[in-house]
């Protein structure tokens, strides 16, 4: 398995493939996946470098002014290798110039998690050193319907999202993370994880709070390590236990306001798609037995997963279609 899934910000978005008479049946992690040669994966490379070609990615980075208003010169560390080897600036490029330094590295792997076998692709692609590594990851969640993690510059994500359209001819939906979702998350963490001083400080921000005048739009409350302890009992959950408490001090029902992010020392969900897992969590799926004792990523992945099931979202409970 891959490290790709840690430390990195990723949007998630379900994917569903539909069945076509003029295409042919791979599926899209196959069919994007699988190698670098496949029509599939040029035909994004060329949309991708047509991106690079047309918002000037390729240019160099200016550096920031001196103190007395001059711009600092640029350097090779900041000017991209287009310019390396007697070119100029005002040289004209191509788009076979992009495509040559457009490096694309597409990779399928399977894993098998509480018993059942999962198809997992991984595209990544980078442009020399003036675009660092981008990364999208599916996860075959049933047949034709796929989890997918992507952490892409903003133009370069439309690029992607409207190959999977209208070249794969997919449904495209954002996934968004209710307040249930994210309030079972966190409840299931703290009733898992053993050593609490793995979980860190605890951040929690609460929107859609009713007011006389709507004065308070959200609310972040932060609950420090040494304090979590006081909130994790066998009888209740965390939050049911956290919100008494809280209910007590203030009289506010905090089970009545949305959750819509948390962050600790393992991760990062939001109510938005946006997601994060650090590398004090495993990628494996079963850490323990290789003698790796940080949690595994994969019962959240597992939950995300499920997510892409859904098909119901009238209040933005879960998927919206």
């Amino acid at each position: 398995m891959s490290k790709v899934f840690l430390d990195k910000n990723f949007r998630i978005f379900r994917l569903q493939q539909l069945p076509s008479t003029t295409r042919d049946e791979d599926t899209v992690i196959d069919s994007l996946c699988r190698d670098s040669y496949n029509t599939n994966v040029q035909q994004l490379k060329k949309k991708l470098a047509n991106c690079i070609l047309s918002n000037g990615f390729y240019k160099p980075l200016l550096r920031s002014q001196s103190s007395t208003g001059d711009l600092i010169s640029t350097t090779e560390h900041n000017v991209s290798r287009l310019y390396n080897d007697g070119r100029f600036l005002n040289d004209k490029v191509e788009l076979s110039d992009i495509l040559q330094h457009l490096l694309v590295r597409p990779k399928t792997t399977e894993l098998e998690y509480e018993g059942k076998s999962l198809k997992i692709g991984h595209f990544r692609f980078k442009f020399l050193n003036v675009i660092p590594v981008q990364f999208l990851i599916l996860i075959e969640v049933e047949p034709g319907v796929m989890l997918l993690m992507m952490k892409c510059m903003s133009k370069l994500s439309s690029v992607i999202v409207d190959f999977f359209i209208n070249d794969l001819g997919c449904l495209f939906n954002p996934l968004r993370l209710s307040n249930e979702f994210i309030s079972e998350i966190l409840n299931n963490t703290m009733a898992s994880i053993i050593e609490v001083n793995k979980i860190g400080a605890l951040e929690m921000v609460y929107n859609k709070i009713k007011t006389t005048n709507n004065s308070l739009n959200s609310m972040m409350l932060n609950l420090e390590n040494q304090d979590l302890h006081f909130f994790i009992n066998n009888e209740k959950t965390f939050l049911d236990t956290f919100y008494e408490h809280l209910f007590a001090q203030s009289a506010i029902h905090f089970d009545m306001i949305q959750l819509t992010r948390i962050r600790c020392k393992l991760y990062f969900f939001s109510c938005e798609g946006l997601i994060r897992f650090s590398s004090d969590m495993s990628f494996l799926p079963y850490p323990e037995t290789q003698d790796d004792v940080r949690p595994s990523i994969w019962p959240l992945l597992h939950k995300l997963c499920n997510l892409c099931l859904s098909s119901i979202d009238t209040d933005g409970t879960g998927l919206k279609d």
